[in-house]
């Protein structure tokens, strides 16, 4: 079986956050990218550990 795949775009906004979340929980591989305001690097960060690990 091949493991699906998503782009998110914003991922580290509060609804790309979550949206990668749920794709995560689903199975997906998920490639997403920063585009931040501030106060987003929190959420950066813990979606960029638990996408690496």
């Amino acid at each position: 079986m091949k493991t699906r795949r998503a782009l998110v775009t914003g991922g580290a906004g509060f609804l790309g956050s979550h949206l990668c979340d749920g794709l995560l929980g689903e199975g997906y591989a998920v490639f997403w990218d920063r585009i931040c305001a501030m106060g987003c690097w929190a959420r950066a960060m813990r979606l960029w550990q638990r996408t690496i690990c």
